[in-house]
């Protein structure tokens, strides 16, 4: 298990727990060697890149034949952050979640899909995790009259699986 790793503290603790970790951002010039990893993960990452496309490009390059990409984002159209857009009229940054102010990048479920694909990705799935406990009658109002429309609102995160079209 490699890991790519652009702060400093953090490298050295992964270095305690993985096989070999590189200090920097992924880029070509990281040095990971090519067609090599069956599966390479962006665990709360990928928002962090002013362009998403160039990593999921290299990754391309990154894979072994069948590898896989595995993605976790943060979902903009998450029900508590909707609420804070819509009621509370906002976009305030804070020091963690959604509106962490580090995030360059934000996604909806359509969007996390279009990306991968725009990069010559087939999509092999797009799973929500982290759901918002629906309960109470305006819930239950909303879901009602809306549907399929905020369906995608549950969830915190979205979890992308996706390999290279080649």
């Amino acid at each position: 298990v490699w890991g790519v790793e652009p702060m400093a503290d953090a490298a050295a603790v992964a270095r305690q727990r993985l096989d070999r970790v590189f200090e920097g951002t992924l880029m070509a010039e990281t040095g990971l060697p090519r067609a090599h990893f069956d599966v390479i993960t962006f665990n709360d990452s990928l928002e962090h890149f002013p362009y998403p496309e160039p990593p999921l490009r290299l990754c391309q390059q990154l894979l072994a034949p069948g590898g896989v990409v595995v993605c976790s984002l943060p979902n903009v159209r998450y029900f508590e952050n909707m609420k804070k857009l819509l009621i509370g009229m906002d976009w305030e940054y804070e020091k963690e979640g959604i509106l962490d102010y580090t995030h360059l990048r934000f996604f909806t479920r359509k969007s996390m899909r279009r990306t991968f694909e725009s990069c010559g990705y087939q999509v092999l799935s797009v799973t929500g995790i982290n759901p918002h406990h629906w309960s109470g009658w305006k819930i239950r109002l909303l879901n009602l009259i809306f549907g399929r429309y905020i369906s995608d609102m549950k969830f915190l995160q979205y979890v992308v699986v996706a390999r290279p079209l080649k």
